[in-house]
């Protein structure tokens, strides 16, 4: 809700491709390009349309990323880059905004951190658009309803974040040495999670975000966006990313044995403003390796003491776990903790760049702030007569990878 995307055709193309290069010399773009219902409308444009270097009156460095027509209002997004696709998000507050056909467009309650040093908390209507959009290229979005002229951008609340698109150079890369255990408690799981006795939540001086209600265990979750994902998995570092809709409080579960590395549990703003791309609260786990020759739970140092930190940042050394938008003060861990496979980390929330409360879970094979995921698999436990891989007695292991549209639980995809 609020949010609109439009990723240029030719641009999202790259996304699920493996080639690393621009697949065409330029992007054309035209009236006859593809695009949302909603948007005006892509137009490629050249630099010599807009001087050059030696131009002193104008040229491309003089284009805003994100520009207003003072006359007709129309919101633009505007790559002048000669080289890069570029991600733009685009939040407006509080303003009364038309599509191509002066439809209103949907805007929501987002609360953010005032932009004061007192960091007050704030809450308004917003509109936000994220545009995937290829270079030399302007994508007209929609209409800023307003009865006089805009004279300057004072007179619009809008805020923008716009980077270089980053793209997955092996989208199919997969993590194979084990199967995860499904990340969201159900009330037909049997895992070893119903052991662990859920800790109170602790009390929290806000409850603007979230009722205080009883803990809530469904019995399958709704995968509302899955890999390749085009509100938020379209790049690297969230290309294998899942998110479960799932109610504020169900209870949360380590995917396997392994060590804490990173909890974070502060933060309170949520919904789909721009600012809150920069806050939220999440769990890391590093897991333990299933392969025998590689598995070095703790490594003793020479003194005696024990070191978890060992080769936590090499490629491939380990499969780090992320749980993010988790509920304030909700986390059941602390860093360095042990855990095992099945127990209540913490519970779902929907806490920061969040549309609705729900679980976004990747996998990562490095620690590094710009690591990109890796696809990973989660185990799903059938009764079956039949020999095989065998996980208990009268069990039998297979996988699944959950996909957008449907829902899941322990045993995979399955009815409501």
């Amino acid at each position: 809700p609020g949010c609109y995307i439009a990723h240029h055709p030719q641009a999202y193309a790259l996304v699920t491709s493996s080639s690393s290069t621009l697949s065409t010399p330029q992007f054309i773009s035209n009236e006859n390009t593809q695009k949302p219902n909603w948007m005006y409308g892509w137009e490629s444009f050249l630099p010599s349309d807009y001087g050059d270097d030696d131009d002193d009156d104008f040229n491309l460095t003089d284009i805003p990323d994100v520009a207003i027509d003072p006359e007709t209002h129309l919101l633009t997004a505007c790559n002048t880059s000669t080289t890069d696709i570029q991600v733009f998000y685009i939040s407006v507050y509080n303003q009364t905004l038309t599509d191509a056909h002066g439809t209103i467009l949907q805007s929501v309650d987002t609360t953010t951190t005032s932009s004061t040093e007192e960091k007050e908390l704030v809450t308004r209507k917003c509109t936000t658009f994220i545009i995937l959009c290829p270079p030399l290229t302007f994508a007209h979005l929609v209409q800023i309803q307003s009865r006089e002229e805009l004279c300057c951008w004072s007179e619009v609340d809008i805020e923008s974040d716009v980077q270089p698109w980053s793209k997955h150079t092996q989208p199919d890369e997969e993590y194979t040495k084990q199967l995860l255990l499904f990340p969201l408690l159900t009330t037909t799981a049997t895992s070893s999670a119903t052991t662990y006795a859920a800790q109170p939540l602790e009390e929290s001086t806000n409850n603007t975000f979230y009722p205080k209600n009883q803990i809530n265990i469904q019995p399958s979750y709704y995968c509302t966006q899955g890999e390749y994902g085009q509100l938020t998995h379209f790049f690297k570092g969230n290309l294998h990313a899942i998110d479960f809709r799932c109610n504020f409080n169900t209870p949360i579960v380590a995917v396997g044995d392994g060590i804490v590395k990173d909890v974070r549990d502060v933060e309170v703003v949520s919904g789909i403003s721009v600012r809150n791309l920069f806050q939220w609260n999440s769990i890391l786990l590093q897991l333990d390796d299933d392969d025998d020759d590689n598995k070095k739970k703790e490594e003793e140092s020479d003194d005696g003491t024990t070191n978890n930190d060992n080769n936590n940042n090499k490629k491939g050394a380990s499969l780090f776990v992320e749980y993010v938008h988790i509920q304030t003060n909700s986390a059941q861990v602390k860093i360095n903790d042990r855990v095992k496979a099945g127990q209540i980390i913490a519970y779902s929330g929907s806490i920061g760049f969040s549309p609705e409360p729900h679980l976004h879970f990747a996998a990562y094979q490095s620690m590094e702030d710009d690591a990109s995921t890796v696809r990973v698999r989660f185990g799903c436990c059938c009764s079956s007569k039949d020999e095989g891989n065998k996980n208990g007695e009268g069990l039998t292991l297979s996988s699944f990878l959950p996909q957008a549209g449907y829902w899941y639980n322990e045993h995979g995809v399955c009815s409501l």
